[in-house]
């Protein structure tokens, strides 16, 4: 399941999203995290685009895939920027 960022809304459940593992993390003490604290805390990243035929030509990313733990978002950036 992931949810679609490609608005104003979709935005800001994103960036709730992100607030939220900031909060988690805010107290944490970076040099004693457990394996568990740091999964909790983690997120993935993955890139789409369409591939340039011709050499220095613009390839700007369509789609940002963003993936905690928990969530999952799919921000279409070519509709939202």
């Amino acid at each position: 399941m992931y949810e679609l960022v490609d608005d104003d809304a979709g935005a800001m459940v994103f960036e709730f999203a992100v607030d939220e593992t900031l909060h988690l993390i805010k107290d944490l003490d970076a040099e004693s995290l457990s394996d568990d604290q740091i999964v909790n805390s983690s997120w993935g990243l993955d890139c789409e685009w369409r591939p340039s035929r011709m050499s220095g030509e613009a390839s700007p990313v369509a789609t940002l895939q963003l993936s905690s733990k928990s969530r999952s978002f799919v921000v279409d950036t070519q509709k939202l920027f």
